[in-house]
């Protein structure tokens, strides 16, 4: 098990991880505005949303918190700060995003542009998920349930993936969320996106580690 980081240096991550947060809410928005589909998680959040009668921001609480307290009866190392804080935080950024973009991006746009709507929304949400895991204070509940299932059950992450993800999807639209074009983009694009994306945001955050707390190493 890596050391605890010191305080300074701890603080810095948990802010850089809040900051790849509100980048992956931005997307998340823009993808859901767009009406031709969404991440798969996002689809839940929306059939949540839609069933229920709440936002999209409350229904990600929601979910999340039920994964919380599935996670805490079944072993609690998978929560950590990055897990509380995205609990806390992606829901309002979500609602924030969703009202400041509403008046700019929605269903009435000509088709070829919401696909590069959602395009650039996959991009976002890369970005900002490769600053989040690089952080390396811990990830969003939704996002821990595959690593969950991999380590209990002992099956290779990526079919673990896939499973969470295909159980998203279904779930979320017998529930009413929209799947389209841009599910199927963002199940091709989004993970090499954030693969293409982790060195960059690593040396930035090492970078503002070396300048801010200068006792830590480079990567």
């Amino acid at each position: 098990m890596k050391p605890a980081y010191p305080a300074r240096e701890f603080i810095l991550r948990v802010l850089y991880f809040c900051l790849g947060t509100a980048v992956c809410a931005l997307g998340c928005s823009a993808f859901v505005l767009s009406g031709i589909g969404t991440d798969p998680f996002s689809m839940l959040m929306q059939g949540v949303a839609r069933t229920a009668h709440i936002s999209n921001g409350t229904a990600h609480i929601a979910i999340n918190f039920t994964l919380l307290v599935l996670y805490f009866f079944i072993d609690r190392k998978y929560i950590r700060a990055g897990t509380f804080a995205a609990l806390f935080i992606t829901g309002p950024m979500i609602d924030a995003a969703s009202r400041l973009l509403r008046g700019v991006i929605h269903e009435g746009l000509p088709f070829p542009v919401r696909v590069v709507i959602v395009l650039a929304s996959c991009a976002l949400i890369a970005l900002g998920l490769s600053a989040s895991i690089n952080a390396s204070v811990g990830v969003g509940a939704n996002d821990s349930l595959a690593i969950l299932l991999s380590d209990k059950l002992h099956l290779q992450f990526r079919w673990m993936r896939v499973a969470v993800d295909l159980t998203f999807v279904v779930s979320g639209f017998l529930l009413g969320g929209v799947i389209g074009v841009g599910t199927v983009i963002t199940a091709l694009l989004t993970g090499p996106i954030v693969q293409f994306f982790m060195p960059g945001t690593a040396r930035l955050l090492y970078s503002i580690l070396r300048r801010l707390t200068p006792q830590t190493e480079s990567a």
